[in-house]
């Protein structure tokens, strides 16, 4: 599926490529008038050849958005480049939903890294299931960290067989620290958060720059999933901490989820 994500973003720059290469030809007919905008007829039909076999592909025949490039990608004008890439793009959008249906019609078979994914997005959603038992059977409230650990490493038995938890990271400033669980077949390490009072945006984007150094150190990590429970809406601007610390840090990836967000 990411093979797919990924071709379909490289189809997308190709389009916007094509797109930076309008202008306005002179009516040769009345040169003194200029004529409606276009684009590079060659790498317009070279961009629509590429896309269409992509689609081809991976679309179902009788998929709407397969017939809607073929019939409205045609010709080499802007507007039609720019219809082209927002087909491409809702096609990455059904991918991120998390069900898309491949040419050999059966369901996209979903990664462990995506059941992963999928664990922190319900995290919450699962937590307040189980403060509803009956008959006022004890449960599991989430209090502090320790309490998010707990569940956390109950959910994560789901898609894998050998998560260690407290493992330690290499010295990063003549320090070490153990970190939240380590999947070592998977070379992911997993941190938690649990924001409070005193653990708010400015702290906690602190922490996670540490601990990114500490992991980066680790060898069998590869993968940093940093996952902030927020439950308080401590954090003001969730998405901005995501999109500023997640990326490649020093060889490792970094993925930071904050969760939940409204």
């Amino acid at each position: 599926m990411n093979e797919i994500k990924n071709r379909l973003t490289q189809l997308i720059k190709e389009g916007k490529l094509v797109l930076s290469t309008k202008y306005r030809p002179i009516n040769q007919l009345h040169p003194m008038q200029q004529c409606p905008y276009i684009v590079n007829e060659y790498k317009f039909s070279k961009w629509r050849i590429k896309s269409l076999a992509c689609l081809d592909e991976i679309l179902m025949k009788d998929d709407i958005r397969l017939k809607k490039f073929n019939e409205e990608v045609s010709d080499n004008n802007p507007s039609d480049t720019v219809n082209g890439i927002g087909i491409l793009e809702s096609i990455i959008d059904d991918l991120d939903s998390g069900v898309f249906k491949l040419k050999n019609g059966n369901k996209h078979q979903i990664t462990k890294l995506e059941i992963l994914e999928l664990i922190f997005n319900n995290f919450h959603t699962i937590a307040k299931q189980l403060t509803y038992r009956r008959e006022d059977r004890p449960t599991l409230h989430i209090d502090d960290e320790y309490d998010v650990q707990d569940l956390l490493n109950a959910l994560l038995l789901i898609p894998f067989d050998d998560i260690r938890p407290e493992e330690w990271t290499p010295s990063y400033g003549g320090k070490s620290s153990r970190m939240d669980f380590l999947i070592k077949d998977e070379n992911i390490v997993i941190e938690t958060k649990n924001t409070r009072e005193n653990l708010r945006d400015k702290k906690l984007i602190d922490e996670l720059i540490i601990d990114t150094s500490h992991y980066s150190k680790h060898p069998d990590c590869d993968i940093l999933y940093c996952f902030v429970y927020d439950v308080d809406e401590f954090i003001k601007n969730p998405k901005a901490i995501e999109n500023d610390l997640s990326g490649q840090k020093d060889g490792l990836e970094v993925k930071v989820m904050i969760r939940p967000q409204r």
